[in-house]
């Protein structure tokens, strides 16, 4: 049996330090508000229909019905607007994902696999045109601030149920299992997006991390 204390640190190791923003300064009236969330749907809009490349701060200002002044007011650039658009939208994966980290830690290993690639297809899946637009122009890293954290839940996992397991070094283990995952979800985005909702691509995943883990491919 798992502990309160094992549960509660997968939860705290999830919590990732938020990624720096692009913001020029926060919006703290409603007001504001609304209009950094106006300009961010229209970015959002533009990157789907126009790649990130073929539209200009002022066509974004048009497009979000705000002035250019009040878009320079919290974003500096095209690129802060791009990377604003990028921190949230991870950010939001980020919070699908912790909602079920600290439930895998009490399942038996075939079925925290299996739970755990559905968990990151999930992700994958969250505003999919957004994200293959913003994955075309490129990552910062493949590894990202809360995959870290994520390949710490895997970690964490792993040294409880070694008993289950195959391999011995719990490290490398957890790096290729997230870094597997990782890898083919984000070829999926790019190049296959209709996997993201085809069954096979969980079975085909879940089979080659069992046989590395068990020697069991289930």
């Amino acid at each position: 049996m798992v502990s309160n204390v094992l549960v509660k640190a997968a939860r705290v190791s999830t919590k990732s330090k938020p990624a720096a923003t692009a913001l020029r300064r926060a919006p703290r009236q409603e007001r504001s508000q609304h209009l950094v969330s106006a300009i961010l749907t229209a970015a959002k809009a533009l990157v789907v229909k126009h790649g990130v490349d073929a539209w200009t701060t002022n066509g974004l200002a048009r497009a979000a019905g705000v002035s250019i002044g009040s878009l320079y007011q919290y974003f500096p650039s095209k690129r802060a607007v791009l990377t604003e658009l990028r921190r949230r939208h991870q950010q939001l994966g980020e919070q699908l994902f912790r909602a079920e980290a600290a439930e895998l830690i009490s399942q038996p290993v075939q079925v925290a696999t299996r739970r755990f690639v559905e968990q990151m297809i999930a992700v994958h899946r969250a505003e999919p045109e957004v994200h293959h637009a913003l994955e075309r122009e490129g990552r910062p890293v493949l590894i990202g601030e809360w995959e870290r954290q994520a390949m710490q839940i895997v970690r964490l996992y792993l040294e409880q149920h070694r008993d289950e397991l195959a391999v011995a070094d719990l490290d490398l283990a957890a790096f290729l299992v997230s870094v597997t995952t990782e890898a083919i979800t984000h070829a999926a985005v790019l190049e296959r997006p209709d996997l993201l909702q085809d069954d096979r691509l969980v079975d085909g995943i879940v089979r080659m991390l069992l046989g590395y883990l068990t020697d069991r491919a289930q």
